[in-house]
C-alpha cells in the first residue's frame, strides 16, 4: 500500500489519482496481485471493479443516447490497454474524454451543436461564438464543479506549456510520438473516471 501511494505522490502526473482513487481499490489491486512486490498503480486500469465503475456511469447518467454510446468505445480502450496497445488506446481515450465533456456542455445548455453543409460546429450559448478545440471546452466547463476546475489547471510533467489540450493536440496531430505509453493512458483513464464521477454526483446523486 505504501509503495503504491508513494508511486502516486512522487509523480505529479498522477495527482488526480490521489484525489479520486479510493483506498479500497488499491487494497483490492494488491489482494488480487500474485506478485505484490512488482505491482504498480498503473495495473489498476485492468481491475474489473475499476472498469465496471466507469462503464456503469454510461448506463446510469441520463444525458443523452450519444453519451451512452461511448460505453462500448471505453470498453474497447480497456482491452487495448490490457493488450498493451498503448498508441491505439491513448488516441481513443483522448477523443472520448473530449466527447464526454462536449456531451455534458450540451446537456447543461452551455453550448449547442449545429450542422451546416455537412460540418459540425459548436456554439457558445452565452455569446454566440464558435467553440473550437478542447481548451475552450474545458474553460467553459471549469465552473461546473471542482473536478473540471482541476482538469483546467492540470499540467503534464509540471510544464505549464503541457496543459491537457496541448498534450492531446500534439499526440493526435502526430508531432508527439514519444508518449504512447502506459502512464499516459493511465492519466487519461483517471481523468475520465474523475469527470464521469463528478457528472454522476451532479446528475444522479444530487439530482
Amino acid at each position: 500500500m505504501k509503495k503504491l501511494l508513494s508511486e502516486m505522490k512522487g509523480n505529479s502526473n498522477l495527482s488526480e489519482a490521489l484525489e479520486t482513487i479510493p483506498y479500497r481499490q488499491i487494497f483490492r489491486l494488491l489482494a488480487n496481485s500474485e506478485q505484490i512486490e512488482s505491482v504498480s498503480i498503473l495495473h489498476l486500469i485492468n481491475d474489473d471493479l475499476f472498469q465496471m465503475g466507469i462503464l456503469e456511469c454510461f448506463d446510469e447518467i441520463q444525458i443523452g443516447n450519444h453519451f451512452k454510446r461511448r460505453k462500448q468505445l471505453i470498453a474497447e480502450a480497456f482491452k487495448l490497454y490490457e493488450l498493451e496497445y498503448f498508441s491505439g488506446c491513448l488516441c481513443l481515450i483522448h477523443s472520448q474524454l473530449e466527447g464526454i465533456i462536449t456531451d455534458y456542455l450540451i446537456f447543461k445548455n452551455i453550448i449547442r451543436k449545429e450542422i451546416a453543409n455537412g460540418k459540425t460546429k459548436f456554439i457558445c450559448n452565452s455569446d454566440g461564438k464558435n467553440v473550437v478545440g478542447l481548451a475552450k471546452k474545458i474553460e467553459l466547463a471549469k465552473d461546473i464543479n471542482e473536478n473540471f476546475l482541476r482538469l483546467e489547471s492540470f499540467q503534464f510533467d509540471n510544464d505549464q506549456n503541457k496543459k491537457f489540450h496541448n498534450e492531446r493536440n500534439d499526440l493526435l496531430h502526430g508531432s508527439n510520438i514519444d508518449n504512447f505509453n502506459a502512464e499516459r493512458c493511465f492519466i487519461v483513464f483517471i481523468w475520465i473516471d474523475s469527470i464521469l464521477g463528478s457528472i454522476y454526483r451532479n446528475e444522479v446523486i444530487l439530482n
